[in-house]
């Protein structure tokens, strides 16, 4: 998938389709954030996506209704061959090189290793019994289950997690250390010594696959189009050119148009479409809007609006330029033209093309078509020199 591409799939759409997610609790009297942290207990919750109307103010060509946008803005006279500079869209050897890294280690496996001591920053997998005096306390153990806690880290209560630092899987030792006074998870332990039976397990590693013809051609070659390690990162350049040209194309645009005003339309749609997303994603975690926005800290969904207040005008700009350009190329989003955008960006099959339009209407589908045909435009016709 082309990365500059309206991120209909990876973001609102995937969100909303989903129809629930599982949300967990932990506790666990050696946490140092005052949740107990040695046992766990999940639960798992689940909603029907909000309904939202996705296609509200949008026509069929996926324009903003009662707006025609070259009514308030002034393209550049070289909007359709914007200049470029060499420079600045060609990529290095060593960003593709950082894209390779970043595509292998997503193919990493766990493994556990037991042959060498913990160090400082390891993954561990440990099991501990806490107790007071000798006595054993609720939520003090990992009952068994083992958990995964990084050496040398800050997420346990004093230096618990300094003191596994040295030990080998295998070996069980006490670990000591000394409760927060207060401790409001629970009071009756605060400035309480204790000490934690601690077993080490196994240190867990990443195992990155090598990179050969083979890894590429059996993970990347239906996804891609790849199937060696030369095609890989020619494939890697040229899309990171690509979306350097169209960062650049849209840099320039964005100094270069001449808008008298954002119709209050265009600002409205923005603005819908941001809580929509947030609606989704409030949906999934079966919470409603206001409450998911209070939980990331906000107090109410005017301030996040406001807290996003300067994004929300660069894509309501964006939006009308992309309009204003479809406009003067006399663009037609067809349900063909859609189709073929659904089926490049992510190889949709016509019964999930349905799905979609059933889901988002047809108006919505056709804006985000809109913006992949304006967006492969500007590309295809931008001059590099």
């Amino acid at each position: 998938m082309k990365k500059w591409i309206s991120v209909l799939l990876a973001g609102s759409l995937c969100a909303a389709l989903l129809a629930g997610c599982n949300s967990s609790s932990s506790s666990g009297s050696a946490s140092a954030s005052g949740s107990d942290a040695a046992s766990s207990s999940s639960s798992s919750s689940s909603a029907e996506a909000t309904a939202v109307d996705y296609s509200a103010g949008l026509t069929e060509q996926g324009f903003v209704e009662g707006v025609t946008a070259l009514d308030y803005v002034t393209l550049p006279a070289d909007y359709n061959a914007i200049p470029l500079a060499e420079t600045d869209v060609a990529v290095s050897d060593e960003t593709v090189d950082s894209s390779v890294d970043s595509i292998l280690q997503s193919y990493a496996t766990s493994i556990e290793v037991t042959d060498r001591a913990v160090a400082e920053g390891d993954s561990v997998n440990i099991d501990y019994v806490g107790s007071v005096d000798g006595v054993e306390f609720e939520g003090g153990s990992t009952e068994g289950a083992g958990t995964i806690v990084t050496a040398g880290g800050t997420g346990y209560i004093d230096d618990f997690l300094d003191q596994i630092i040295g030990h080998t899987p295998g070996e069980t030792f006490d670990v000591n250390v000394t409760f927060p006074d207060p401790y409001e998870s629970n009071p009756d332990l605060a400035g309480k010594d204790a000490v934690f039976s601690t077993t080490i397990n196994h240190i867990v590693e990443q195992e990155v696959p090598e990179l050969t013809d083979d890894f590429v051609k059996e993970n990347l070659s239906e996804t891609n189009g790849w199937n060696t390690v030369t095609e890989m990162k020619d494939g890697i350049r040229a899309n990171l050119r690509e979306n350097n040209i169209y960062t650049g194309v849209w840099d320039y645009l964005m100094e270069n148009c001449e808008i008298t005003e954002v119709p209050e339309a265009v600002s409205e749609y923005q603005k819908e479409s941001m809580l929509n997303q947030y609606r989704s994603y409030a949906s999934m975690y079966g919470m409603e809007l206001e409450d998911f926005v209070t939980a990331m800290g906000l107090e109410s969904t005017d301030a996040l609006l406001e807290n996003s207040a300067a994004a929300l005008e660069s894509y309501a700009k964006q939006m009308l330029i992309t309009q204003a350009i479809a406009e003067k190329e006399a663009m037609e989003m067809t349900s063909e033209k859609v189709a073929d955008y659904l089926t490049e960006v992510d190889g949709a099959t016509e019964e999930e093309i349905a799905n979609y339009e059933d889901f988002f209407g047809a108006p919505y589908m056709a804006m985000n078509a809109l913006n992949y045909y304006v967006g492969t435009f500007l590309i295809e016709n931008a001059v590099i020199a």
